[in-house]
């Protein structure tokens, strides 16, 4: 409750201007663990997102990752394949995924990994601030079967 409140000059609790309250704030008493989270501009909602990797021809779930729903989408994916990796030996040679998997950082660390992103190429966001725009270059995609 703390967090969602400040106090006057008269010492009155007054409700913080939604703006001003912390991104990672607790939104339930009972599950302190979930977190509000947003789909798009007008899709939020409160609790958790899953990351599963699954093979494609057979349908088999190779892992699973829950989340607050505060976190990006994509940052769970290397630590899940390098887990495939260490404990099941399975090492995926392509990643399908939506753009938040799509950026150069996510894309870098699963090449690393022998795994190749296929997922549309993100925009300049605050982790590749300093990596030059994706309207400078021409993508060609290169598919390894």
């Amino acid at each position: 409750m703390c967090e969602n409140i400040s106090d006057t000059d008269s010492g009155t609790p007054i409700e913080l201007d939604p703006k001003k309250k912390p991104t990672n704030r607790i939104i339930s008493p009972i599950d302190t663990d979930a977190r509000a989270g947003a789909k798009s501009k007008f899709k939020k909602f409160y609790g958790y997102k899953a990351s599963i990797t699954q093979e494609v021809k057979n349908q088999f779930i190779t892992n699973v990752d829950v989340m607050p729903g505060n976190k990006r989408d994509g940052d769970p994916m290397v630590e899940m394949v390098e887990e495939q990796i260490v404990k099941h030996g399975l090492s995926p040679k392509r990643l399908i995924g939506d753009t938040a998997y799509g950026d150069g950082v996510c894309r870098r660390d699963l090449n690393d990994l022998g795994s190749q992103v296929v997922a549309p190429y993100k925009a300049k966001t605050p982790r590749t601030l300093a990596v030059f725009p994706k309207s400078l270059f021409k993508m060609i995609e290169r598919i390894i079967l």
